[in-house]
């Protein structure tokens, strides 16, 4: 409604005092276009569905002449609001129906009210969406009606409190209101993600140049799910520029939908390119849709929803682009063949600078290509090719490189923003280790005062849940280094992480407990300005390094600067202005090779209790394989390095990090990483083996990466990362606790490749105090 008001209009309408919206998500967009015609309409935004028979809930927007901010403060969405009179909106945990949903927090929208429909023709329906509200049991209320006018109640039910089950996902606002989030049967899944199609939408119908949208689950030619996004662009000169100049000819036939959506890919690939760039600032890689196809309109069903069974997916030979590529050299063009066997979607050609992963590729996709390149070629491509080289020049380039070496040619190697410094992982120790400073110790009184705590890696699983354990013991405010566009959306971003998992506290910022340095941790300083590094030397008690880049498939080049250089300028910091204590968060996959298998077993066999605290790491100098691992103990060793130059700290290795243990907070979490080493896919795995292995009491020869399974939840885990964060070393020990049932399993007969070390956290200084602490 709010389009056909102000989508092509241009004269004033001074004399529009209210506009009803129901029915449909009202966006701020619509609002701010009917305003700029209207400067004196209130706008009220109506919640209510068919089975509620009547809107039931409202939120009004004040005229422009009588608040001219208010809009400007509202979200993209606009809220359903409060309930009418005798209604009630009620936002239920959909996992647990007797709790209600804190504020913020998403659950499944019921709505209470006396005026409800009976029900559907099908009684299995009917039960499942019209229910007794359980909040009220045990409450008896008075039939007044059978005494005070028998006739009428003849003809009523008697006195019930129902509510309607609306499948729609919402969240309660601080003021009480509510706010509509999507459809919970829009939520689906794609190779282990979590995904909600109306967030997509929200974000699509954002972009300046779309007028109505809506994404969809489609199959591919082979089975796989694909997101397909059906939009209809604006009309008017805005579109210059974004229209492919060999397709205005293209015409604008009526004909059926798949003969326009293929017009439409010709017509407006510019287009096309430049949503699937917005996009990607918006939402994480993976809920970012494969495939978009331009509408002149979108089809409607006769109670004017658009009809998503109309919107067809279409062959792919028929998604032809323009003119085929003709420059391609013979390796170019055999990817190029290759990227069409096995996209989901691809057009008929493919530009050599188009991306693997914007066309509709993913990781799963990536191992396959690289196995068809090695076959087609003959050649050993590595398995990061297609992160590092995304596009079929860049392949074709690298390809034709390891050909010519293999033939003993000599090849020029790249140079400027794109060359990668190949040096092993090994010899970077010595060359960091001499831009070292000299450390001073830590004052005797430190600790006794609340510290301020300079800590990275604050939006991630882990991070989330340090920041509000921090909080519970001596941390007086937490400078958090985030990557953002301002320290305003850097705060949003955690917030946004906290939120999400239930662990946010807005108290935080307004009580200036919580700030914001805007950051990169690849940048020298963190690209964070002079006068910026300096104030955070100068306030900052304690670092907590918690930041990397997660990463199983690029080489220790291509982390380098995230995860090592980052340690570094940490350690720097640690140096200037004041003494500081250190806190780095490792992996266990610094241990992740068969010299510390044999090390191991030879401890273990001779009484002891496995790898000490205070083992060298030699044994993985020369024998890691993971760059992840490799960046990791590099790390370790320059942080070995500079206690030796007086610095205090300590090194923490989580290994499998679960959900939290009172709240069960991302046990199926739908968040990138679930912990620092592993994805969240292992994270389900071994919620569920362990489930399994508990009613039967036995387990399997299990074994991973030749190293012990050793489970924790992150509770478990922030605890000890939070107390050794701000204690000095002369006050604490460090002590691993494991969280029954989930400790390491034992050693057996069957699962012989453990290597097992002896503590979680590991003193970095003074080394040859490192105090040896077993499991309980």
């Amino acid at each position: 409604m709010g389009q056909l008001l102000s989508a092509q209009a241009t004269r004033q309408i001074p004399s529009l005092r209210n506009a009803f919206f129901v029915g449909d998500v009202l966006t701020k967009r619509d609002c701010t276009r009917l305003q700029g015609l209207a400067k004196n309409v209130c706008i009220i935004n109506m919640y209510g569905t068919t089975e509620t028979q009547r809107a039931v809930s409202y939120f009004a927007i004040p005229s422009v002449n009588d608040d001219s901010t208010f809009l400007s403060t509202q979200k993209d969405l606009i809220p359903a609001g409060q309930g009418m009179i005798d209604v009630q909106l009620l936002v239920v945990n959909r996992t647990d129906r007797n709790v209600p949903c804190a504020v913020g927090e998403m659950g499944e929208i019921y709505v209470r009210s006396g005026g409800l429909a009976e029900g559907y023709l099908d009684p299995n329906s009917t039960r499942e969406k019209f229910v007794q509200n359980w909040f009220g049991e045990g409450v008896e209320r008075e039939d007044t009606l059978a005494s005070s006018n028998p006739d009428a109640a003849k003809h009523w039910f008697g006195i019930r409190d129902r509510m309607y089950r609306s499948g729609d996902l919402g969240r309660y606002l601080p003021d009480g209101r509510v706010e509509c989030t999507g459809r919970a049967d829009d939520q689906i899944k794609i190779r282990g993600f979590r995904i909600e199609l109306g967030e997509i939408d929200t974000h699509l119908s954002r972009h300046p140049l779309v007028r109505e949208n809506v994404t969809l689950v489609r199959r591919d030619k082979d089975e796989e799910k694909v997101l397909v996004s059906y939009f209809v662009p604006v009309d008017g000169d805005d579109l210059d520029g974004l229209m492919s100049a060999d397709d205005e000819a293209g015409g604008e036939g009526e004909g059926d939908l798949s003969s326009e959506m293929v017009r439409g890919v010709r017509r407006y690939r510019r287009l096309i390119r430049d949503i699937r760039e917005y996009l990607k600032k918006k939402l994480p890689s993976y809920a970012v849709p494969a495939v978009y196809f331009p509408l002149r309109k979108l089809p409607l069903n006769p109670n004017g929803k658009i009809d998503k069974p109309a919107l067809p997916f279409p062959d792919t030979a028929l998604a032809a682009p323009a003119a085929p590529q003709t420059d391609m050299t013979a390796t170019q063009k055999t990817i190029h063949d290759i990227w069409l066997r096995l996209l989901p979607s691809p057009p008929g050609q493919i530009a050599k600078d188009e991306n693997f992963f914007d066309m509709g590729g993913h990781s799963i996709l990536a191992t396959r290509l690289i196995f068809e390149i090695r076959k087609a070629f003959v050649v050993n491509a590595p398995l990061g090719l297609v992160f590092d080289k995304p596009s079929i020049e860049g392949q074709a380039a690298e390809i034709d490189q390891l050909r010519e070496a293999d033939l003993g040619v000599g090849v020029a190697q790249p140079v400027g923003k794109d060359a990668i410094i190949e040096t092993p992982y090994a010899e970077d120790v010595a060359k960091l280790a001499a831009e070292l400073p000299d450390f001073k110790p830590l004052p005797k009184d430190f600790g006794k005062e609340p510290i301020t705590l300079f800590l990275t890696g604050a939006t991630g699983f882990l991070g989330a849940f340090l920041l509000r354990a921090l909080f519970t013991r001596n941390v007086g405010k937490i400078i958090a280094l985030v990557r953002a566009k301002s320290p305003e959306a850097g705060i949003q971003r955690l917030r946004e992480s906290g939120e999400g998992r239930g662990v946010w506290e807005e108290e935080w910022v307004s009580s200036g407990k919580i700030e914001c340095v805007v950051g990169d941790l690849s940048e020298d300083k963190f690209g964070l300005s002079s006068s910026d590094w300096t104030r955070v030397a100068k306030e900052a008690d304690a670092v907590l390094h918690n930041g990397a880049m997660v990463h199983w498939v690029y080489h220790y080049a291509k982390l380098r600067a995230a995860n090592v250089l980052s340690t570094l300028t940490c350690l720097k910091l640690c140096a200037e202005e004041k003494p500081k204590l250190f806190s780095f968060i490792s992996s266990t996959g610094v241990h992740d090779c068969e010299e510390f298998v044999r090390k191991s077993d030879e401890i273990l066999g001779g009484g002891g209790a496995g790898l000490s605290e205070a083992d060298d790491l030699e044994d993985g100098r020369h024998h890691l394989t993971s760059g992840y691992g490799q960046t990791k103990w590099v790390s370790e060793k320059l942080i070995m390095e500079a206690s030796k130059k007086g610095l205090s700290g300590w090194t923490v290795r989580p290994g499998y990090i679960l959900g939290d243990s009172k709240t069960a907070g991302e046990w199926f979490s739908t968040q990138w990483e679930i912990s620092a080493d592993f994805s969240h896919q292992h994270g389900r795995f071994h919620l569920a083996f362990s489930q399994g292995m508990c009613p039967i009491g036995s387990r399997p020869g299990y074994q991973q990466h030749g190293q012990s399974l050793s489970r924790r939840p992150c509770r478990a885990t922030r605890c000890s990362v939070r107390d050794i964060a701000y204690r000095p070393l002369c006050l604490f020990q460090g002590r691993a606790r494991h969280w029954p049932p989930f400790a390491p399993i034992q050693r057996s007969s069957r699962c012989s490749r453990d290597v097992r070390v002896q503590s979680l956290s590991n003193r970095v200084h003074p080394l040859e105090d490192s105090t040896r602490t077993t499991c309980p």
